[in-house]
Parts: C-alpha cells; sequence; structure tokens
C-alpha cells in the first residue's frame, strides 16, 4: 500500500514494489489532491499484483507508469495533444500573471523563454524534449556570450531551465504534458565562489596596481560596500542633490535598515510606527506563494528624517510616492523610475561608481557586522534565507579586522 509523507509542506508518494522503497515528490501541497494520487498508486499495484496489469518494463519510470494508471510512456505522449514551447509559455505566464508570481518573476521567466526559444525554435513539441537534447542547450549556452562579452554563468543557465521545469510541472498537474521533466541529470559547468563585498579603498588601490580589464573593474565596483563615514557622507550629498522629494528618505532608509528597493516601493504609512521606532517590511522573496513580513528598527537619525519627509508627502497610502506634476494625485514609484532617480542624482560626481539601491543594503549588513551585531538579529533584519547568502554580505572591514587580531597578538 503506498503512504504519503509531508516534506515541507509538500507531499511525497511512498511505496515498495518488489522489495524496493520508492518516493516521489507529487508537487501538491492540497491533501486531498495527494490522496487521490495515493488511491491511482495503490489501483494500479492492486491491478499488477493480481495480474489484470501487466508489469512495467524495466526502462519505464515506475512512479509515472503507475500515477497513470498503468499507462506507458509512449501511450502517454500519444494520449495528449501536442503542446509546443510557445504554447506552454503563454499558458503558463497567463495562469501566473495575476498576482501567483511577482511580476519581476514572470518578467524573468519570459527572458528565460526567449533563451530556450532561440535554441529550440517556439514550434519545438515539449514532449519531444529529452534529457540529451537539454544537455546540449547547457553546453551551447555555456560556450555563448552574455552582456559585455561575458561568458554567461553556469547559474543563469540553471534559471532558464529552472522555469522550463517549473512551467513543465504546472502543465503536467493540469493535464497538458504527461512525464516526469527530464532534466535531473544535467551536467552544468563549474561555478565561481561570488567575491566578498570590498570597501572603497580597497578596490581602489586594486585599480591602480592596473592590469585589469573594464569587466573587472566594473566587476570590483558591483561589490563595493560603504564603511560608517562614508555612508554619512553619501547621505549628506544625497540630502544636498536629490532631484526629488522622495529620493533622499528612501536612501536614508535602505542605508539604515538594508531594505531593499522593491520593498520600499511597496511600503505604506502605516507600516512605519514612528513613536514605537519600528517599521514592517514587506517582503516577496521569503516564501513561496505568501507575502511574508518582518520588523525592523528605527535609528535615530532615519525617525527625523521621515518625520520631516512626512510633512510634506506626496499624498496616498503608499509611504514613497511622487506626483508628476502638482495638478495629479500622487502615484506610486516603478522600480525602473526608482533606478533612473538613484543614478541621476549620482551622474557626474564621485559616487558614480555606486551602481544601484542594492550597495546601500551591502553597506548596512557589513556596518552592522563590524559593529558586532548578533548574527541571528541581523539576519532578521535584513531576511537573508541562507547561512551562504548573508556570509558573503558580512566582510568586516580591514580596518576592523586589523584591529581585532591586534587584540590578540598585540
Amino acid at each position: 500500500m503506498a503512504s504519503l509523507q509531508v516534506r515541507s509542506g509538500w507531499f511525497h508518494l511512498l511505496f515498495r514494489y518488489e522489495g524496493k522503497q520508492f518516493s516521489h515528490a507529487l508537487k501538491t501541497k492540497e491533501r486531498r489532491e495527494a490522496e487521490a494520487l495515493r488511491g491511482t498508486v495503490d489501483r494500479a499495484l492492486m491491478r499488477i499484483r493480481h495480474r489484470e496489469l501487466d508489469a512495467p518494463p524495466p526502462h519505464v519510470d515506475l512512479p509515472t507508469f503507475l500515477l497513470s494508471g498503468g499507462k506507458l510512456e509512449d501511450e502517454l505522449k500519444l494520449s495528449v495533444a501536442a503542446l509546443t514551447l510557445l504554447e506552454l509559455r503563454d499558458r503558463f505566464l497567463s495562469t501566473h500573471g495575476h498576482g501567483a508570481l511577482e511580476p519581476k518573476t514572470l518578467i524573468m521567466c519570459g527572458i528565460h523563454f526567449r533563451h530556450l526559444a532561440r535554441h529550440f525554435g517556439e514550434r519545438l513539441n515539449v514532449m519531444s524534449l529529452t534529457t540529451e537534447k537539454l544537455q546540449e542547450y547547457v553546453v551551447a549556452r555555456s560556450v555563448g556570450k552574455g552582456k559585455g562579452s561575458r561568458r554567461i554563468s553556469p547559474v543563469t543557465i540553471q534559471k532558464d531551465i529552472a522555469s522550463l521545469r517549473s512551467a513543465w510541472n504546472w502543465a503536467v498537474r493540469c493535464g497538458l504534458l504527461t512525464g516526469t521533466f527530464p532534466g535531473r541529470y544535467l551536467t552544468y559547468p563549474k561555478t565561481d565562489e561570488k567575491p566578498g563585498f570590498r570597501t572603497w579603498a580597497e578596490i581602489e588601490r586594486k585599480v591602480a596596481r592596473g592590469g585589469l580589464s573594464t569587466n573587472e573593474i566594473k566587476d570590483l565596483w558591483a561589490n563595493l560596500f560603504l564603511t560608517r563615514p562614508e555612508l554619512d557622507e553619501f547621505l549628506e550629498f544625497a540630502k544636498a542633490s536629490a532631484t526629488t522629494p522622495h529620493l533622499y528618505p528612501m536612501l536614508a532608509f535602505a542605508g539604515h535598515t538594508g531594505a531593499r528597493r522593491s520593498e520600499l516601493l511597496r511600503m505604506r504609512i502605516d507600516d512605519v510606527d514612528l513613536e514605537a521606532g519600528v517599521a514592517v517590511v514587506r517582503e516577496c522573496k521569503k516564501a513561496r506563494g505568501q507575502r511574508t513580513t518582518r520588523r525592523v528598527p528605527l535609528s535615530a537619525f532615519l525617525k527625523q528624517v521621515l518625520e520631516a519627509y512626512l510633512l510634506n508627502h506626496a499624498g496616498g497610502q503608499l509611504m514613497f510616492a511622487h506626483r508628476k506634476d502638482e495638478s495629479t494625485a500622487a502615484v506610486e514609484i516603478t522600480q525602473h523610475e526608482a533606478y533612473e532617480h538613484f543614478r541621476r542624482s549620482v551622474r557626474g560626481t564621485k559616487w558614480d561608481v555606486l551602481k544601484g539601491w542594492h550597495v546601500l543594503r551591502h553597506s548596512f549588513i557589513s556596518i552592522c557586522a563590524a559593529a558586532g551585531v548578533d548574527q541571528r538579529v541581523l539576519q532578521s533584519w535584513v531576511g537573508h534565507l541562507s547561512a551562504a547568502t548573508h556570509k558573503r554580505y558580512t566582510h568586516l572591514a580591514p580596518s576592523h579586522e586589523k584591529e581585532v587580531l591586534g587584540r590578540v597578538f598585540g
């Protein structure tokens, strides 16, 4: 008899066949659906035991065979209408385009399908995909060139395959496809460990030695974090040069809480309690299918900035909003607009090396780590998902490391 097991909220099917234990992910969190699938497998096993159904050949994927009620893979393929790669993409994005996935996730998924269509063609019958064909795609992408003539990262290729896998599994649940996604045993090129974040002075020394390409220099500045004095100096610069009323308070909020740009744009006035000195940050990355929040403390400096900003707020429910002109109501700020406002304020100045909002998140985490903030507390403030991610962000400034070593060895 088959049984069910819950792992991280997802149902898995457990059964024995010819003395061997099998485990199969059902890709559902609904008990009713999982019980129905378990019943299908039980009936198929009973029919095999009573010789009402021929035992599957050795090469057949046993869980797929049993979940189909005892149909061979060739029979299943014939029973499903041909679904092209273009149709799979359109139906998957259409279904998940009403709040099931974040807008940015949908955009990236569409980009991944463009890469796949460029290699396979939009008219590809998705059921014809095999592990061999997918491996050929991985190899072709890995030797290609990406932005700035860089080699395409194995992580980028894995994201292409992950989007296709998600769409495939959704189509199987809807009855549009059958069988297990054939990308389980793909081999990817080795990845390089992401470099740690560096101070401004460290990067300048490395660049001054020469011998670096333009892309290597860009990569160094992309991993910049500001020390506490540098962050204070940048915020003073932003206060004097901000081209829009919301930009300076947004930068101050990012620099003193580590909030992401997208989290700042979702924040509402009611999420900020100036009297208690805390704010609620609306997350989008932590849990699949659920919008979560976290609480962050507000520094005395940030409270003063927000109090002054709210006296002349543009109106509406959003904390950070703007007016197109004086005669119109306040509207939300798009991610592209926030990026453009940031870049416009630093362009042509010493701060032009700051590529975007995320440098303020890097800086907040590194400053807190150097000040000895407990890692568990810091993780709760910034909402990191793993210790590995957190480790990369918490490289200490060389001056602090030197001070610590000096206390050990005098």
